[in-house]
């Protein structure tokens, strides 16, 4: 039994295909093969130097997400799932040796600036955020204001 990947033969052969229909059945089959070089074709390859991103100058940096709660217009208005754990206000999760650095104990409340925008929360001790970074949730009333989803950010207490 012959198996093909644009679709299974069951009859060891197929007889009766014409020429054109051959050659268009192996460029296809060709083209499903990763084994098989294509001349002539799109590449990925790239000639030039890949550079490394600039640090932010002795800043934090932004990390957001968009909890589950806080996107869609319908769940947003739905009083029982906002009663949820899943839509809490969003706090700003920052690592020990971050509130250490600032000198802002945990649960205290901190001013965020990101561009033009500010935000007011309260901390969170999060092992899993690495040192120098803060993560806020987007997509909340209370963090609309600051500007990205990612990017140097001032923390201070409020």
């Amino acid at each position: 039994m012959r198996m093909c990947c644009c679709r299974s033969l069951r009859s060891p052969k197929r007889r009766g295909r014409s020429s054109i229909a051959k050659a268009a059945h192996n460029a296809f089959t060709a083209s499903c093969n990763p084994l098989v070089r294509l001349e002539g074709k799109l590449s990925n390859a790239t000639s030039v130097a890949l550079a490394t991103p600039a640090k932010p100058a002795g800043g934090v940096e932004r990390v957001a997400d968009v909890p589950i709660h806080f996107a869609d217009p319908l769940v947003r208005r739905s009083a029982s799932l906002q009663a949820t754990a899943d839509a809490k206000p969003p706090k700003a999760r920052l690592h020990q040796t971050l509130l250490d650095q600032l000198g802002i104990a945990e649960g205290a409340q901190v001013k965020i600036r990101q561009g033009r925008g500010e935000a007011v929360l309260a901390t969170q001790v999060d092992p899993g955020v690495p040192p120098g970074v803060v993560r806020i949730a987007a997509a909340h009333p209370s963090t609309c204001g600051l500007e990205g989803l990612s990017g140097p950010v001032t923390v201070e207490r409020a």
